[in-house]
């Protein structure tokens, strides 16, 4: 929409999976910073993403979630039952072959005046997009709306 602001920000928490506490740290400073740079107003919408290295339900992803800010999980908006993994030890040749677990833990997050048209994982040996890191990626198409998507929150 003409006139409307964006403001992206994209992260990197930290890897290891005993440091969840960090996580939610970096997470915490990630959402002041946001707010410190762009207050929550009508003409300026957020979009946040990355590797976050945590899973849906960990204290980093619900309290981006749960924030003023009000963003929402974009590839859950689209795919509410897929389980959307990101790391996977069987499929991808790049991840630790000591790690055993398929997880979703990269993210679009997306404040009110946004709208996921669709939303995918990429880089997984799908649709001609080999595999180019030890993370799938995640394609995001995007439009400014007035409203929340149908009016929903998903988690």
């Amino acid at each position: 929409m003409e006139g409307q602001r964006l403001l992206v920000t994209n992260t990197h928490l930290a890897y290891s999976p005993k440091m969840a506490e960090g996580r939610r740290k970096q997470a915490e400073a990630m959402l002041k910073a946001i707010k410190r740079h762009a207050p929550n107003s009508e003409n300026c919408q957020k979009l946040l993403c990355g590797d976050f290295n945590d899973v849906a339900d960990s204290p980093a992803i619900c309290l981006v979630l749960d924030d003023e800010t009000g963003f929402r999980d974009a590839f859950r908006e689209c795919h509410p039952r897929s389980r959307g993994y990101t790391y996977s030890p069987p499929r991808n040749p790049y991840v630790d072959p000591s790690w055993t677990q398929d997880q979703r833990i990269d993210y679009i997050f997306l404040t009110r005046g946004l709208k996921a048209e669709t939303c995918s994982v990429v880089f997984d040996k799908t649709r001609g997009l080999d595999f180019v890191s030890d993370h799938f990626g995640v394609f995001c198409s995007i439009q400014f709306s007035r409203a929340p998507a149908d009016g929903l929150t998903f988690r």
